[in-house]
């Protein structure tokens, strides 16, 4: 009777090791270092990409840095595989370093990281296709998976630093378009396609991902969110994936939308209660002395200043005014209008002229303060929610 291996890791029996192979590569006409094509037909690559926790955002650098597991399956018709069984088919590092893997790097990396060179390397041959078995006329009874029936899986971990081009305009109101880029080496553009099946983000925390089969029945561009989408200062949203510069690239794309609590209770609030202080000098009696009134108003310009100063730093200095800017200017501005306001306040009130002047006044800087300040955070408003798009 024949003997049979119990799978593709157990030659105890005594069983002999060739046919407890997990796979034959036909060592005569096999190369490593090319891609598995047939005449025009490329190789197609399914790439499923899962973003982990992302770890630290640095505007001044303009980077962000996160865990990446790339995963990758293609079909390689060259290699024959013996006794699948339905999970756990994990190739050993000698087998993976007999066959063709494929050579992708992270295109927005600083320097452009190989897949390869990741943290973890795990190669899983997953079974889809019927086997057969072996001639009658062998010793040892093995079953037998054709490659262009039955996938190779490649499973990489990354912890890297991406680039992504920080646009401020709208600070603290900003909404960052990020991205993780894979892309094919241009040795390989003519001879492999990448195919984007899935994005994953699964958010602060390190999640368990069950791998599911996802063979050629499944509808490409497939998006999934598991997990925490709020970070300390961003919340994660807009999930996409597409192909670029046709199939030799895959964007994942996700936006940083920065949540503006902190500066809007440490820097908007503050700055608005200076300013209404400075309007409120504008209602004192006219008994109040002019260097009573006069040094409240620039105390205020000098705490509007601070305030100003310090809601600009931790962020990269532009040539553009950001959002905050216009805040803190038109804040500076009416603190300002109301100081020379008193001042002339005082050289009329010596011609004895100022008594019109200051009923006219009274109405028109509250009022004025009031519609700018409601203009403001209106467009803020349509800004931050996408209704007027960048």
């Amino acid at each position: 009777m024949k003997a049979r291996c119990n799978n593709v890791y157990d030659c105890s029996d005594g069983s002999d090791e060739s046919v407890c192979e997990p796979l034959s590569t036909h060592k005569k006409n096999y190369r490593k270092t090319f891609p598995p094509f047939s005449g025009s037909n490329k190789t197609n690559i399914n790439i499923r990409i899962v973003i982990g926790s992302i770890q630290s955002i640095d505007e001044l650098a303009m980077t962000f840095t996160s865990e990446v597991a790339i995963y990758l399956r293609w079909r390689d018709e060259r290699i024959t595989f013996y006794n699948l069984v339905q999970s756990e088919n994990i190739l050993s590092k000698d087998w993976q370093d007999q066959i063709w893997l494929p050579s992708l790097y992270f295109s927005n990396t600083k320097d452009n990281e190989d897949i390869l060179s990741g943290n973890s390397i795990q190669v899983v041959i997953i079974p889809h296709g019927q086997p057969t078995f072996n001639k009658i006329s062998e010793l040892n009874e093995a079953n037998i998976f054709e490659g262009k029936e039955n996938e190779l899986e490649l499973e990489s971990w990354n912890e890297l630093t991406f680039k992504c081009n920080f646009e401020l305009w709208r600070y603290p109101f900003d909404v960052q378009k990020c991205s993780v880029e894979v892309s094919i080496p241009s040795e390989l553009r003519n001879y492999t396609l990448l195919n984007p099946i899935e994005f994953i983000y699964t958010g602060i925390f390190n999640l368990i991902i069950q791998i599911e089969n996802f063979g050629m029945y499944l509808k490409p561009y497939l998006l999934k969110i598991v997990g925490e989408v709020e970070l300390n200062q961003f919340n994660v949203d807009d999930f996409t994936v597409k192909q670029e510069k046709c199939g030799s690239k895959v964007k994942a794309k996700f936006t940083l939308k920065r949540n503006p609590a902190f500066l809007i209770v440490n820097a908007y609030l503050p700055s608005f209660f200076t300013m209404m202080i400075t309007i409120a000098s504008l209602f004192l009696d006219d008994h109040m002395h002019f260097t009573t009134t006069i040094m409240l108003v620039l105390t205020s310009q000098l705490c509007l200043y601070t305030l100003f100063q310090s809601s600009l730093e931790g962020i990269p200095k532009t040539a553009y005014m950001k959002m905050i800017d216009f805040w803190n200017m038109f804040a500076m501005t009416v603190s300002l209008t109301n100081f020379f306001t008193l001042f002339l306040w005082e050289i009329l009130k010596v011609k004895g002229i100022h008594s019109q002047l200051k009923i006219t006044t009274r109405i028109l800087i509250p009022l004025i303060t009031l519609v700018g300040v409601i203009s403001y955070w209106i467009m803020v408003g349509l800004l931050y929610f996408d209704y007027i798009k960048q």
